[in-house]
């Protein structure tokens, strides 16, 4: 069964103690977890619950805090504040848009951002700014969604770390602009794999087994087979004949990965080994006539 998508809510002071207690642990989880958003680690709950406690309270009316809620609790957050100007009426900054580690690559950074925009227009807002850490997720997912860079910051703000500096990039949007379509379905990279095979369902139960794969099998259409960060299209045989693919896929464990792929019967093609430029790897065929190059990362390759 598909689990329930999370439901977006507005908070409003006084907050629930366990409203307080999920908000501080995603804060946690997020500094923990290398997020650039303005604390250093470690950082305790204690001390997160006591942020957010005085950050909320002492906000102006129009300001907003909006959670994502799923059955484990809040699973996300972002919050905007209206400028301080008395000359800037209608424009707000955007800040702390935070997702919690079993929500993300699931789209719920886009909803809560299109929540917060529309949130925003109904208490007058025309005009948003934001930054965010240069090359990091949000930085990409800000320009995915039509919000101009103005320009960047050098060593902005230190990593959580406490000793890593990162450059700023600052945004803009205006809400009484068209909103542009976005040139990427969200979570998607350039280039997509694209596989067409007999029994295209039974293919999908190999790669959750293998590569504990996310998304389901539709007959109807192409199944969006999630691998770490990356999709991979799959599609029954009927208007075209099988296109096997040859993949190259980075794993925290290649051994163990290996292993699972062969007791669910692939081939061996080559044994888990290290090789000269870095990556341990094996080689597998399923039994969809794809080869699978499964490596994982053990050191920097000469000259990198």
């Amino acid at each position: 069964m598909r689990a329930r998508a999370p439901t977006i809510e507005r908070l409003t002071p006084p907050m629930a103690a366990a409203d307080l207690r999920g908000l501080a642990e995603l804060l946690v989880e997020a500094v923990e977890g290398g997020a650039a958003v303005s604390f250093l680690a470690p950082l305790t709950v204690a001390e997160a619950e006591a942020w957010w406690k005085e950050k909320i309270e002492s906000s102006p009316p129009r300001a907003i805090f909006l959670v994502a809620r799923d059955r484990e609790g809040i699973a996300g957050s972002v919050q905007l504040h209206p400028a301080w100007a008395p000359n800037q009426p209608r424009r707000a900054d955007i800040a702390k848009l935070l997702v919690r580690r079993r929500r993300q690559r699931s789209g719920l950074g886009t909803q809560l951002m299109r929540a917060i925009e529309e949130e925003a227009r109904r208490e007058g807002f025309d005009l948003l700014t934001l930054d965010a850490k240069r090359g990091g997720a949000a930085d990409r997912l800000y320009r995915r969604h039509g919000w101009t860079p103005v320009g960047i910051i050098p060593a902005f703000a230190l990593d959580p770390d406490g000793r890593t500096p990162h450059d700023a990039v600052v945004f803009y949007k205006r809400l009484d602009a068209p909103a542009p379509v976005a040139a990427l379905p969200e979570g998607w990279h350039t280039i997509t794999p694209r596989i067409v095979a007999r029994d295209a369902g039974g293919l999908v139960e190999f790669l959750r087994g293998v590569f504990h794969a996310k998304g389901e099998y539709r007959s109807e259409r192409p199944a969006e087979i999630r691998i770490g960060d990356s999709v991979v299209m799959i599609t029954d045989t009927g208007a075209r004949p099988p296109m096997p693919a040859f993949l190259y896929v980075y794993v925290a464990d290649a051994d163990a990965t290996y292993r699972r792929a062969v007791a669910l019967g692939a081939r061996t093609i080559e044994e888990p080994t290290d090789t000269p430029y870095g990556d341990r790897r094996a080689m597998i065929e399923d039994g969809w006539g794809n080869t699978w190059q499964i490596a994982t990362r053990r050191r920097p390759a000469e000259g990198e």
